[in-house]
């Protein structure tokens, strides 16, 4: 008996890590650069976020949409890829994969003809992943993604935009009454799904986690 107590491990979700979480959050760390800190995995420090701070949550989608726009507008302003990350103070890669995967005619997408693009979106609205995508058309995977970004954002279930009109439409469902097996079914997802967005963006309206995973708050 002595020994279980003495080898049992300690709870890892005690107020210090969590007020850890807030602090680091607050002050711009990423998700990966968090959860490698406390030796937890991104997805589990996902859940943690959350489930004690779902207002990061909701203004994670505010801001990327902020982020977009901002870097369209610097774009436009003459501003190069290095110059936009200084501005932003972000990592040229993020900057490119923001402008590759959101802003028409780059991340090689000039290269493509109108027909293959709407070929992609239509093998993309049949609900082929990019991989099959680019080998039913012969563009690279890499280029099919940027170009579903790009042409095709609305039909991304992550989007910020679509995901914002899918929060605000699970809101009026909730406080229609209407169950989650109802709402998933009006938005054609999994129930899956919408638990996890009434869990970030509802936090008075989300079931209790099972299991015991977390502390009361």
């Amino acid at each position: 008996m002595h020994n279980n107590q003495r080898n049992r491990s300690p709870e890892r979700h005690n107020p210090d890590t969590i007020a850890l979480i807030k602090l680091m959050s607050d002050q711009g760390y990423p998700i990966y650069r968090i959860a490698c800190a406390l030796n937890m995995s991104p997805s589990y420090l996902s859940i943690l976020i959350n489930w004690y701070f779902p207002e990061l949550s909701s203004r994670n989608i505010d801001l990327r949409l902020y982020q977009l726009e901002t870097i369209e507008a610097l774009l436009r302003a003459g501003e190069t890829v290095p110059s936009i990350a200084v501005i932003l103070g972000k990592s040229q890669h993020t900057i490119r994969q923001y402008i590759y995967r959101n802003i028409r005619g780059f991340g090689g997408t000039s290269k493509l003809t109108p027909e293959i693009i709407a070929r992609i979106g239509e093998l993309y609205r049949q609900g082929h992943k990019p991989a099959h995508i680019s080998r039913e058309t012969g563009v690279s995977e890499y280029y099919v993604r940027n170009a579903i970004g790009q042409y095709f954002p609305t039909l991304q279930p992550r989007n910020p935009v679509v995901l914002k009109e899918r929060i605000r439409k699970i809101g009026e469902m909730l406080d229609a009454g209407q169950s989650y097996k109802a709402i998933a079914a009006a938005l054609d997802t999994s129930t899956g799904n919408v638990h996890s967005l009434i869990f970030r963006h509802f936090p008075s309206r989300r079931n209790e986690p099972r299991g015991g995973k977390y502390i009361a708050k």
